[in-house]
C-alpha cells in the first residue's frame, strides 16, 4: 500500500478509515479521534474538493519550480521545501513543525553538518542541486538519519528539485522505496502526501 511508505503519512492509523478520501482529509487536516481510531469528518459522502485542490496546488508547484527556480541548493532549497509543504496543505515548513538547516553532530568528530529539513518523527529531506545524481548522496542522507536521535524520522527524502527518492531505512536499506519525478507529483501525490 502506498500509505505504508509515504513520508508525510508516518502517523496515519492503519485502520479506521472508510475511504481514501477520509485518509486524505486526515493527512491534510489532521482530524482524528484516536480513542475511536477513525477519522472524524463531517459529510463523508459529499463530493470531496480537497483531492482536486491538492492536485492543482502540486501542479502549481511544478510550474513555479520550472518558471522561478534554477535548482541551486544553497539559495533555493528552503524556498522549494516551504512551497512543497504549502502545496501539500500545510501553512509552510515552520507551521508544520519542521526545522530547516537542522544541526546534526557528525560521528567522525569533524564538527556539525546541517540537514536541509528535519520533521521529526516524520521525515528528513536532503536537497541537492538540480541535475545531481541522487545515488551519490545516499551515504550523507543515511548518516543524517542515524544521528537524528531521539525521535528519528521514519523516512528520508533525497531531492534534486526534479526528483524525489524516498527511503524507509527501517524496512529497506539499499534502495529507495519509491522514486518520483516532480512533473508526476500532481498525479502521484500519495508518494509524499
Amino acid at each position: 500500500r502506498a500509505s505504508e511508505h509515504c513520508p508525510l503519512r508516518a502517523d496515519l492509523p492503519s485502520r479506521g478509515f472508510s475511504t481514501p478520501v477520509c485518509r486524505l482529509r486526515f493527512l491534510l487536516l489532521g482530524s482524528v479521534d484516536r480513542r475511536e481510531g477513525r477519522a472524524q469528518v463531517a459529510a463523508e459522502n459529499e463530493v470531496d474538493q480537497s483531492e482536486v485542490g491538492l492536485a492543482e496546488r502540486l501542479a502549481d508547484l511544478v510550474a513555479w519550480r520550472r518558471n522561478y527556480l534554477t535548482g541551486d541548493e544553497k539559495g533555493e532549497a528552503q524556498l522549494f521545501c516551504d512551497r512543497l509543504f504549502r502545496a501539500l496543505g500545510h501553512g509552510g515548513v515552520r507551521e508544520a513543525g519542521a526545522t530547516l538547516e537542522m544541526r546534526v553532530k557528525r560521528r567522525d568528530a569533524r564538527g556539525t553538518a546541517f540537514a536541509d529539513l528535519m520533521w521529526k518523527p516524520r521525515c528528513l529531506i536532503e536537497m541537492k542541486k538540480s541535475g545531481t545524481d541522487l545515488s551519490k548522496h545516499y551515504r550523507q542522507a543515511f548518516d543524517y538519519w542515524v544521528e537524528a536521535v531521539p525521535d528519528r524520522p521514519r523516512f528520508v527524502v533525497l531531492c534534486n528539485f526534479d526528483q524525489f527518492w524516498v527511503y524507509d531505512f527501517d524496512s529497506q536499506l539499499d534502495a529507495p522505496v519509491d522514486r518520483l519525478d516532480l512533473v508526476d507529483l500532481p498525479h502521484r501525490s500519495d508518494v509524499l502526501a
